[in-house]
């Protein structure tokens, strides 16, 4: 399965209390949960009827690339994960994790903007990522764009037409606005 560069391709959950969210998530989503694999840390995919929906790993305070709260991460997929980290920090972005190869599965890396914000990147070798999608139980992914006052002036590049191609990309619903 091919992928646009950038476009989401697999979430994790780095998690406090990993034997919590396998119940967690198997009672809300029907997720069942792998075996913890010595090999990769301790981390497991949750599966949907045998197809992979997330990962997860149990957090490890004192583990690199592993500091601050638990967490979903998103990773957005690169045919080039090593050209993807010399952007970021030629961006202004510095390296949190890798890029390392996870066995014949792919390459990560992990990045944070010049913010801070973390997003990870997977150059795909065998293992493609997300592959369910428009079903029950799925991963849905979303990508918001706020504006915090309309009157503001906007960031230098940005179009002014919103994600949903009208001015301003406001949505109104019930008379509020909704982004």
């Amino acid at each position: 399965m091919e992928r646009p560069i950038g476009a989401p391709c697999w979430i994790d959950l780095l998690t406090s209390d990993a034997s919590q969210a396998r119940d967690f998530y198997n009672e809300i989503l029907g997720w069942s949960a792998g075996e913890p694999s010595e090999q990769y840390g301790g981390y497991f995919m949750f599966m949907r009827d045998g197809v992979p929906m997330a990962g997860c790993m149990q957090h490890t305070a004192d583990a690199p690339g592993m500091e601050g709260p638990n967490q979903w991460g998103v990773y957005l997929s690169t045919t080039d994960v090593k050209a993807t980290v010399e952007k970021a920090a030629a961006g202004g972005g510095s390296l949190r994790v890798g890029p390392m190869d996870i066995d014949d599965l792919g390459t990560e890396a992990i990045v944070a903007d010049n913010a801070g914000v973390r997003i990870g990147a997977w150059q795909a070798n065998i293992f493609p990522g997300l592959s369910s999608f428009a079903e029950p139980g799925a991963a849905v992914l979303r990508g918001r764009v706020r504006v915090a006052d309309a009157g503001a002036e906007r960031h230098p590049g940005v179009p002014r037409h919103g994600l949903d191609g009208r001015r301003g990309g406001l949505r109104r619903d019930r008379g509020r606005d909704r982004r």
